[in-house]
C-alpha cells in the first residue's frame, strides 16, 4: 500500500489490515464480477480513529466508484465489502495486470492510494471448485507497509575517505588524518533527511468547469521541501497516449524549464478522469520543491490534439495562478517525498549554511536561531533603522497594510493591533513615522490619560493596549510672573494669570515663546518591526 498523504488532512489510512478477494462463479460468463473484503485502519493525528463517517472508493481503470455512508469505525478498524449490493467490481479488472490503484476518501477527502492485488486464478476456464487460489506469499512486489510517523535517514556511506548519503545525497570528503597535518575540508555536496512518504498539496474534488486547449499550466507554492514525483489533474486528452509535462521556476513559462518530459497516460477522450502523471523517472536530474517557492507546471497536449481540463473560478489554491483566467484555477495536486534542508552544509566558497543546502552567505540559517533562553530575535521585534528601505526580514514601520498569510507570523503576534488593513485578507504594522515609543502602563499608573488612547489605524487597538497612541499635551500647570506698583514701589510677585485680568490685548501678560510642539533633543530615524 502507498502512503499518499494530502498536506493539510487530519486523516490518514497506515496500514492495510486484511484484503481477501472473493469471486463469484456466474454460469456462462467469462469474467464474473467479484466483491472484495476490505478491511483497513485509519488514524487521526497519529491516534486511532473512533466514530462513523462515510468512505468512497474509486478505481480509474476500469472505471468503477462506490460509496458507503456512515460507516462505524472502532478503534481505527473498519471493514466494508467492496463490489456489494448492485455494484460489483468489474469482473476483468485484473484480465491484463496484475494489480490496480484504488483511491479510497474519507468524509470527502483522499487519504490514500491502495495497490490492489489478485489473489484468484485468473484463469477462467477452470472449474470454481478446483481453483486454488494464490497464496500471499506468492505474490511478487508486495507493497512495504510503513505505519511510522518520523522521517527515515538515507544510508550513510563511508568509503575510504569519502563519506556519502545515498541515495542522491552529498559527499564530503574527509581529511586525511595520518599525516599530522589537519586537512582541508571538501564538500562536494548536502546532507538532507528524508521522508520517503509522499505526500499531496492542495487537492480538492468538485471542479465541474472545463477548459480545451492545446496545454494548460499551473502555478503553485510549495509547502513543504520534497522531491517532486507526481502531479494530478482531471482531464481527458485527444491525440496519443502521452502528453509532454515541464516545470518551471516561478511563474514564467517562457523560460527555460527546470526539467520536462513525456509522461505515458491511459488515453480516454471521452471521459474526464484524475490522472497521476508520475514525473520520477522522467525528470532527470529529480527537481527538488523548497517550501515557501513558486513554481508552474505545464501539460503539453500531442501533436495535432487537445488537454481537456477541470478548473474552479474562486482561485481555491493560495497564490495559484493558471492561464486560463485570472479569476481561475485547475485541480491539481502535488506528491512529492517530503525532506528537511540539509542539517549542515558547507560550500567550497567557505559558506556555511545551518537548514540550507546552498548556503548564499558567510552563515545562512534556514530558520529563526536560538540560544538557550529563546529566539534571538523573535517575531513583531521593533528596532531603530537608519537605512531609508528595510533589510531582509523586516517592514518599515509606517502603517502600511500586508497579506495576513503572506506574513502570517507576524499577523500571529500582533494581529490588528495597528489596524485591521481591509478586515479579510491584509493587517497594518505599526506607524511610528514621527512618534515615540511609550511602554504600555498597565495597571503600574504611569500614564494617567491610559484609557483615552485611540486607534493607529482603522480597526486597530485603542485604550490601555498595545498600538494605540496618544496626541501631544501640556500637563495643568502654573507660571509666576511679576509687574510693578504704580507708586514706583519694589515689584511684587503675583501667582496666576488672574491679577492681569482676561484681556488678551493686556500689556501685562507674558509673551508667547517656543515652537510647534513639545520634544526633548532627537534624531530621526526608520522604525522596522521584524516578521
Amino acid at each position: 500500500m502507498k502512503r499518499l498523504f494530502a498536506a493539510n488532512d487530519k486523516f490518514a489510512i497506515v496500514f492495510l489490515f486484511a484484503l481477501f478477494l472473493i469471486p463469484h462463479f456466474i454460469l456462462g460468463q467469462t469474467n464474473p464480477p467479484r466483491h472484495i473484503n476490505f478491511q483497513g485502519k485509519l488514524y487521526q493525528d497519529n491516534v486511532p480513529f473512533t466514530g462513523t463517517g462515510d468512505f468512497q472508493f474509486i478505481i480509474s481503470n476500469p472505471a468503477w466508484i462506490q460509496t458507503y455512508n456512515n460507516v462505524q469505525v472502532q478503534d481505527g478498524l473498519y471493514t466494508v465489502v467492496l463490489g456489494s449490493g448492485n455494484n460489483p467490481m468489474p469482473g476483468d479488472m485484473f484480465a491484463n495486470q496484475e494489480s490496480v490503484e484504488m483511491m479510497v476518501s474519507f468524509n470527502g477527502t483522499q487519504i490514500d492510494i491502495v495497490t490492489l492485488y489478485a489473489p484468484f486464478e485468473k484463469d477462467y476456464t477452470v472449474p470454481e471448485n478446483i481453483k486454488d487460489g494464490i497464496d500471499w506469499t506468492e505474490i511478487t512486489n508486495i507493497p512495504a507497509i510503513d505505519n511510522s510517523t518520523t522521517n527515515e535517514l538515507q544510508t550513510l556511506n563511508l568509503s575510504g575517505t569519502t563519506l556519502s548519503l545515498s541515495p542522491n545525497g552529498g559527499s564530503v570528503t574527509l581529511p586525511q588524518g595520518n599525516t599530522g597535518v589537519q586537512g582541508d575540508l571538501t564538500v562536494n555536496g548536502s546532507f538532507s533527511v528524508m521522508d520517503t512518504t509522499a505526500f499531496e498539496m492542495y487537492y480538492q474534488q468538485g471542479f465541474n468547469t472545463n477548459f480545451a486547449s492545446s496545454n494548460a499550466w499551473q502555478s503553485f507554492k510549495a509547502s513543504a521541501n520534497g522531491r517532486l514525483r507526481k502531479i494530478r489533474t482531471t482531464m481527458a486528452i485527444t491525440g496519443n497516449n502521452f502528453v509532454t509535462v515541464k516545470i518551471f521556476d516561478g511563474t514564467n513559462i517562457t523560460a527555460f524549464p527546470l526539467a520536462s518530459g513525456s509522461v505515458s497516460i491511459t488515453n480516454n477522450p471521452s471521459q474526464m478522469l484524475d490522472r497521476y502523471l508520475d514525473v520520477t523517472n522522467v525528470f532527470n536530474p529529480a527537481v527538488e520543491l523548497q517550501a515557501g517557492h513558486v513554481y508552474t507546471f505545464q501539460i503539453v497536449a500531442p501533436v495535432g490534439g487537445q488537454v481537456d481540463v477541470r478548473y474552479a473560478t474562486t482561485n481555491p489554491y493560495p497564490f495559484g495562478m493558471c492561464h486560463i483566467a485570472t479569476d481561475a484555477d485547475l485541480t491539481f495536486g502535488i506528491y512529492m517525498d517530503n525532506s528537511a534542508p540539509a542539517s549542515l552544509s558547507l560550500a567550497s566558497n567557505g559558506y556555511l549554511g545551518v537548514g540550507v543546502s546552498n548556503p548564499t552567505a558567510a552563515l545562512e540559517v534556514g530558520g529563526r536561531i536560538k540560544d538557550q533562553t529563546g529566539f534571538v530575535m523573535p517575531v513583531g521585534s521593533v528596532l531603530a533603522y537608519f537605512g531609508t528601505t528595510a533589510p531582509e526580514g523586516w517592514l518599515l514601520c509606517d502603517g502600511s497594510a500586508y497579506s495576513r498569510l503572506e506574513y502570517c507570523d507576524l499577523f500571529q503576534v500582533i494581529s490588528t493591533a495597528c489596524g485591521s488593513g481591509d478586515g479579510v485578507n491584509t493587517f497594518n504594522v505599526p506607524d511610528l513615522r514621527g512618534r515615540f515609543v511609550r511602554g504600555v502602563d498597565g495597571v503600574a499608573g504611569n500614564d494617567p490619560d491610559k484609557n483615552g488612547r485611540t486607534a493607529m489605524n482603522s480597526g486597530g487597538n485603542s485604550g490601555n493596549n498595545v498600538g494605540s497612541v496618544q496626541g501631544d499635551q501640556f500637563r495643568a500647570h502654573y507660571h509666576r510672573t511679576s509687574t510693578t506698583q504704580n507708586n514706583g514701589a519694589p515689584p511684587f510677585l503675583a501667582q496666576g494669570g488672574n491679577l492681569f485680568g482676561s484681556d488678551t490685548g493686556s500689556p501685562d501678560r507674558t509673551t508667547t515663546e517656543g515652537g510647534s510642539e513639545t520634544r526633548p533633543v532627537n534624531a530621526n530615524a526608520n522604525y522596522i518591526i521584524k516578521y
